[in-house]
């Protein structure tokens, strides 16, 4: 494990993010362009897990739609799936991509991190509270 952990500690440093180890074991944080984030490495290192924080800010009737937006750049960054899972009352989105052929590298990251800053920025249009209709006035 602590192998891997050093294989991504340098490939962030690379990109000139600095890789915090957390309290709770298995969990790392960084940030990047004024987002967080959090990484957990399972002891198997069988998967890596990406959290979006800022996915438990959308209000409840748009969530779908996030993992849509988020669904739809999962192509391109090759992870396995994105899902909303309940942690202390709030939604985070994992990401969890198979690390059998080892963890990504900084170019592979950097792509990451850009479609993920993309992702944010589309869901800001989902953190607007839902519309009501408009209701006419009758005299």
């Amino acid at each position: 494990m602590s192998n891997g952990i050093t294989q991504l500690r340098r490939s962030f440093r690379e990109l000139g993010i600095n890789i915090r180890k957390e309290s709770q074991r298995g969990w790392y944080a960084f940030s990047c362009l004024g987002l967080h984030y959090r990484l957990y490495l399972r002891p198997s290192e069988t998967f890596l897990s990406l959290s979006l924080s800022w996915l438990r800010d959308i209000p409840e009737g748009r969530k779908a739609e996030a993992l849509d937006a988020l669904n739809a750049v999962n192509g391109d960054l090759r992870f396995a799936k994105v899902v909303m899972v309940p942690e202390r009352s709030a939604f985070w989105a994992l990401w969890e991509r198979s690390t059998a052929d080892g963890l990504p590298e900084a170019k592979e990251l950097q792509r990451m991190i850009l479609s993920l800053h993309s992702c944010h920025a589309l869901s800001e249009k989902l953190l607007a509270p839902l519309e009501e209709p408009v209701q006419e006035e009758r005299p």
